[in-house]
Parts: structure tokens; C-alpha cells; sequence
């Protein structure tokens, strides 16, 4: 339910943001910092001391930076990094909290002030827990493979709203909804 909520929630903003103004990005570099909400979809759940499963997290809250070069008004290369934190269910038999900071690059194709954008590259996943009864915590570290496929708009001139699916791959594969909010500058034109 609370996916359907989400998917309808960036519906509306896309098309609210479509109505405000037509946006064509000129030439050139830009810039761009956001936040963004994360919705866990696949891959999170865990067992439980009840025997169940349970999603390691409900929810991810996360700031990102992205630059981007406008080859015309239709093609852009973009890099996009950030961070997301995933605070941790209680288990049962543990909690454990994940963070993620991935380094992606991708192709913007722009239709008027829709975008669609593919993007990969590489995700360090850092995983602190504890486990219950215990006094000592434990952390991991890892890398996966990343890629996302998002859609967006710009509301104006600097406000860009995008939506993306965005999955990491190593021994499995775990992926998440995200909703990103952001302030863009061109430069250097």
C-alpha cells in the first residue's frame, strides 16, 4: 500500500511540476544538490527470532550531489553521488543499520522539461549492527554493482523532481524506490 502511495505521490509532483513551466536546459555544465527519499522493495527482508522475516529497514533518508553536461537540449552525461542511511528494524535477534554512498554515471534524454535517465556505477554499503543480549556491535563493508533507471521534471528553471528505481548487486540483489528533490545551477557559460 504505502508503494502505491508513493508511485501516485510522484505522479502528481511530475505532473504538477509539468504544468508549471516548460523547461529547456540550455547548453553546458550544471549543477545540482538534493534530497531524496528511499522506499525498500526487494531484497531487505531477514529472519527473525520468531522464525519470520522482517525488512532490515522500512524506510532511507539521504542528500545527494549530481553534475551534469548538456550536450543540446536532448542529451546530458551525468555523475551522481550521495549518501542514503537505512535506520534498522529491531529484529528480535538484532538491529542492524545500513548506509549507502554510491558513485553513479548515466545518460539524460530530455523531452521538453521531461527526463528519463539510465545510470550505473558502484555502491559502498557499510552495515552496523548489534546483535541482541550482546554489548558488542559489528560493521561490514562492501561494494555492488549499481544501477538505476529514473524519471523526472523540471518545476522552473532550478527545481528538478525525479523518481528512479535504483538496485545493488553482490550475492543478491536489493533495490529501493526513491523520490528526489533538488536545486539546480548551471555554471561555466
Amino acid at each position: 500500500m504505502r508503494k502505491l502511495f508513493l508511485l501516485l505521490g510522484a505522479g502528481f509532483l511530475l505532473s504538477t511540476a509539468t504544468k508549471a513551466q516548460s523547461y529547456e536546459r540550455p547548453v553546458g555544465s550544471e549543477f545540482s544538490i538534493g534530497i531524496e527519499g528511499a522506499l525498500p522493495t526487494s531484497g531487505w527482508d531477514a529472519y527473525t527470532d520468531a522464525g519470520g522475516t522482517k525488512k532490515l529497514a522500512d524506510f532511507g533518508i539521504g542528500a545527494t550531489i549530481k553534475y551534469a553536461y548538456n550536450f543540446n537540449e536532448t542529451i546530458a552525461a551525468t555523475f551522481q553521488t550521495g549518501y542514503i542511511y537505512f535506520p534498522g528494524n529491531d529484529l528480535g535477534i538484532g538491529k542492524e543499520n545500513i548506509s549507502q554512498i554510491p558513485i553513479k554515471a548515466g545518460v539524460r534524454f530530455s523531452m521538453s522539461s521531461f527526463y528519463i535517465e539510465p545510470q550505473f556505477g558502484l555502491s559502498s554499503l557499510n552495515e552496523k549492527g548489534k546483535i541482541a543480549g550482546d554489548d558488542n556491535s559489528y560493521t561490514t563493508s562492501n561494494t555492488a554493482f549499481t544501477y538505476a533507471i529514473g524519471i523526472g521534471a523540471m518545476a522552473g528553471r532550478n527545481f528538478d523532481i525525479g523518481f528512479r528505481y535504483e538496485a545493488m548487486s553482490k550475492d543478491g540483489t536489493v533495490g529501493f524506490l526513491a523520490l528526489r528533490l533538488a536545486y539546480s545551477l548551471p555554471f561555466g557559460r
